[in-house]
């Protein structure tokens, strides 16, 4: 058996490496786990399971970390905002009404160090951790949101995107338990590597 975690966040991607993992590994089991950030460093650090995807804002402690992933981030708009299809700057993202990450991921502290950086904090109409649901608030009309470009890729609402000019970045990484991994653990982080 494989046991992997993430946040739903931070792994838009990983059903898709599973399946594909599965494909070629069809006899061993996979154990999916989702919750918060905290919640999957613990169940590393614990051992309860071989990998986790999580993007992160500092190393924790006990724990392995290896970068997967760095994409930009883009900015998801209603697909009639006269954004969409432009590149922007950060500074002409001022005033305008937000859907953020949850406090206490790396996105949230990412998006608002880079807003930061332009001078402005951003008013969080929203929070929400969940990729199509902010895809669905977008849509609707109720913000704008600072997200990475693999967050656009999926199914899901149609929504408009702008880039970034000087894009922050969004990094994802693999952690697994210091003591190491189980045999097909170990086999699943070397197919999330290529996430």
């Amino acid at each position: 058996m494989a046991r992997v975690a993430s946040t739903a966040a931070d792994a838009p991607r990983l059903p898709d490496a599973l399946a594909d993992f599965h494909a070629d590994h069809p006899r061993i089991q996979i154990a999916l786990r989702q919750g918060s950030a905290a919640e999957v460093v613990a169940l590393v650090q614990r051992g309860s399971v071989d990998v986790a995807v999580l993007a992160l804002t500092e190393e924790p402690a006990g724990v392995t970390v290896e970068q997967s992933s760095d994409e930009p981030l883009r900015v998801a708009v209603p697909h009639d905002d006269a954004l969409a299809g432009t590149t922007t700057t950060l500074h002409e993202l001022r005033g305008r009404p937000f859907i953020l990450a949850e406090p206490g991921t790396a996105l949230r502290a990412t998006v608002m160090a880079a807003a930061q950086r332009a001078g402005f904090s951003p008013l969080p109409l929203f929070e929400v951790g969940d990729p199509l649901t902010v895809r669905y608030l977008v849509r609707a009309g109720l913000g704008i949101s600072l997200v990475p470009a693999s967050w656009l890729e999926r199914p899901g609402p149609v929504v408009g995107a702008a880039d970034l000019k000087d894009p922050p970045r969004h990094r994802l990484h693999l952690l697994t338990p210091a003591a190491g991994s189980s045999p097909a653990g170990r086999l699943l982080h070397e197919r999330l590597l290529e996430l």
